[in-house]
């Protein structure tokens, strides 16, 4: 049932919990509490599998509103809103003093700040052998049907794949609404700074990585870089665009960018990187959840999703 539940194996919390059983100090596994509901209906069933068919007391931990919010609680973080350093380790097992033991449904965004941290401080820090329990599903960019139909009718274009998105001897862009529609349904100055987006860093660092000099303007040029939302107004240092996409629009053309919506920085170290490998003319834009789900409802735009989940289950 574990193993269906969550998608993982469940010998991962049968080990945790024997060890935890074989010390002289017994702890409650705590799991991380995230906020919206499919995650908290598996976090409530591993906690009744758990007390019911291995017997080990098991209760909330901390409270958390994103994917690596879970990720800096297992490693012990004071502050779960941004990146923490690590304390020298200590005698003291960390998970008898740990406030979270297991996070459920991490999703991508825990890999990417889990990978933060360097291998041995994980291997110190979180529970032993607790990983991340999730139930199968998928999460990446989304295209509407309406996009996908016009595109296969009038070209024999599918949108289905990222590479379909490329700058070829078509512009794909005219299948998508504006980054203007897009601003003209949300206040620019809730829309997140390039440079606060949660785990911007992160994608900083891997778009440096994997393409480095190859599109320096991507970036700014500090230690460590940062996205570089360098456009004039009105972005306000709030959109980033890609390589070609800068390129369209230096050249005045209307149809300059496919805009792409996420929120909490999902997604953003992954597609900052396709954009150049796939030369896709992207603007990107972070905006906060309540402006996220109407403009993923209402305009043809790319946009970050993920499955099961009923967010965008009537948009056409």
């Amino acid at each position: 049932i574990l193993e269906i539940a969550t998608g993982y194996d469940p010998a991962v919390l049968v080990n945790m919990t024997a060890s935890i059983r074989g010390t002289e100090v017994s702890t409650p596994v705590r799991t991380v509490k995230y906020s919206w509901a499919t995650a908290q209906v598996a976090n409530e069933m591993v906690k009744i599998l758990l007390r019911e068919a291995l017997g080990i007391a098991a209760e909330d931990g901390e409270a958390a509103a994103h994917s690596a919010m879970g990720v800096r609680a297992l490693m012990g973080c004071e502050d779960l809103d941004s990146p923490c350093e690590l304390e020298p380790d200590s005698a003291v097992p960390k998970w008898l003093t740990a406030r979270s033991h297991v996070l459920i449904e991490g999703w991508d965004g825990a890999r990417v700040v889990a990978d933060a941290f360097s291998a041995n401080a994980r291997a110190e820090r979180a529970p032993p052998l607790a990983g991340t329990l999730t139930y199968r599903g998928n999460e990446g960019l989304y295209v509407s049907s309406t996009s996908l139909l016009e595109a296969a009718e009038s070209e024999n274009c599918y949108l289905r794949w990222y590479q379909a998105l490329a700058l070829t001897d078509r512009n794909p862009a005219v299948y998508f609404d504006g980054i203007e529609a897009v601003l003209g349904d949300v206040d620019l100055e809730l829309a997140t700074k390039c440079t606060e987006i949660n785990a911007a860093d992160a994608a900083a660092e891997a778009y440096k990585r994997w393409v480095g000099d190859k599109d320096a303007d991507a970036l700014t040029a500090g230690d460590p870089p940062m996205l570089n939302c360098h456009d004039p107004h009105p972005f306000s240092g709030r959109v980033w665009t890609s390589a070609r996409a800068r390129v369209l629009r230096a050249a005045g053309n209307p149809k300059w960018c496919i805009p792409f919506v996420t929120t909490s920085g999902y997604y953003l170290d992954k597609y900052v990187q396709q954009t150049f490998l796939w030369d896709v003319p992207a603007c990107v834009i972070d905006i906060p959840w309540d402006d996220y789900v109407r403009i993923g409802n209402r305009l043809n735009v790319t946009f970050y999703w993920w499955w099961p989940d009923t967010t965008f289950r009537n948009k056409p």
